[in-house]
């Protein structure tokens, strides 16, 4: 082979609805010639899974979103993608497309590959979900669920399908209201030990908690940790609404990592929230959640968080981390009394689906940073009232 990139792919798409328990004999049969004539795609292609990848997904522009996104997430982790589309047809049966893809570049001898089985769900089905995936599944291998769209924590399917599942990944950017992160985590109370929840929002935050923690890693500031009184985060609008998602758990994971306690929170404008917060001597510790218009790239994102710090003796310091609109730039700037300590800027682009996928399915054990802050974030929701924070 050449440098050049190859792309191997074999698919079996039925014409006509078949039975679920052939589909594993379909697979294999992709892997080896055939009546059809075609070349066989093993001579390349490595046939390796290390998780099973489940897919739900409402619509038509998340469904073909999902299959790119796994497609890439396969040269990392070969997998098996179990992709259920919802869909307004009334048959009770499914019509599966069975699909194989290599996609190799220069001299490897091998290449892993991903398997996708394609499933359309219509209305009846949809309660037959948990039942379904079951014999699809690679056994011995974790089985990683991923829901597209806004999850009923309601619904008995969505339940089973978390509760068969060792990790359930959802997306609170795409939340419907600030409460579903009660609801999320009311679910995970209902999940066996062996089940979790992950966020790929929460992932999102990464660079600014790792930014965060930096600043206060110069030594001149430490003291300022124990000493702040004011804290102000900007998030972007989403499609004009004030949704201060990733604000309110960035202030949770803050809270939680300084002991901070809240006991009041309420909506002062239609974008602007106040939280109060007593930190471990009792202080008063005063935050202000903003909404503001943003360029539609960053929607519902992280804008800017800036901390502002008192100690007995009168001494200042104050923390910048701020997003350029027009660019993936976050500058930092730490100041103490008049000088600046510290001053620069960290290009951090917005990550594919992909790459926020990659740590979430790396993760062995739960993330109990992620629980820990989730609770401190509903305990925040519990003081605004569900009425004004949503």
């Amino acid at each position: 082979m050449n440098g050049a990139s190859n792309r191997f792919e074999r698919s079996f798409d039925y014409e006509t609805a078949m039975d679920l328990q052939t589909i594993e004999q379909e697979i294999a049969q992709l892997w080896h010639p055939d009546s059809r004539g075609d070349d066989p795609i093993t001579s390349l292609a490595t046939r390796a899974s290390v998780l099973n990848l489940i897919v739900v997904t409402p619509d038509q522009e998340s469904t073909d979103h999902a299959q790119d996104v796994a497609e890439r997430l396969s040269k990392i982790h070969p997998c098996r993608v179990i992709l259920f589309h919802q869909t307004l047809a009334t048959g009770r049966r499914p019509v599966p497309d069975i699909h194989a893809t290599c996609e190799a570049g220069g001299d490897e001898p091998s290449v892993p590959c991903i398997e996708r089985i394609r499933i359309p769900v219509s209305r009846q089905m949809y309660p037959q979900l948990s039942a379904l995936v079951q014999p699809l599944i690679i056994p011995e291998l974790p089985a990683y669920l991923w829901w597209l769209g806004q999850p009923d924590t309601a619904d008995p399917t969505f339940i089973a399908m978390a509760r068969a599942s060792n990790l359930t990944i959802l997306d609170s950017l795409n939340f419907d209201s600030t409460n579903d992160l009660s609801s999320i985590f009311e679910l995970e109370g209902q999940l066996p030990i062996r089940s979790s929840i992950a966020d790929v929002n929460w992932q999102r935050l990464q660079p600014w908690r790792e930014l965060t923690a930096q600043c206060f890693d110069i030594r001149s500031i430490q003291w300022s940790l124990s000493c702040i009184r004011e804290v102000e985060i900007d998030a972007g609008q989403i499609n004009g609404r004030a949704l201060p998602v990733q604000s309110l758990l960035l202030t949770a994971w803050l809270a939680h990592c300084l002991g901070w306690q809240p006991f009041e929170a309420r909506r002062t404008r239609d974008d602007r929230w106040y939280i109060g917060m007593y930190d471990q001597h009792g202080e008063h510790v005063r935050i202000i959640l903003r909404s503001r218009p943003s360029e539609p790239a960053w929607a519902g994102h992280m804008l800017s968080m800036s901390m502002s710090a008192q100690n007995s003796q009168g001494e200042q310091s104050s923390i910048t981390l701020s997003r350029s609109r027009e660019s993936s730039l976050i500058r930092m700037n730490a100041r103490t009394g008049l000088a600046n300590t510290l001053h620069h800027a960290v290009h951090h682009p917005l990550l594919p689906d992909e790459a926020l996928l990659v740590p979430i399915l790396e993760t062995t054990t739960r993330d109990h940073l992620f629980d820990s802050s989730l609770e401190r974030a509903v305990e925040i929701m519990d003081l605004f009232g569900k009425p004004e924070a949503t």
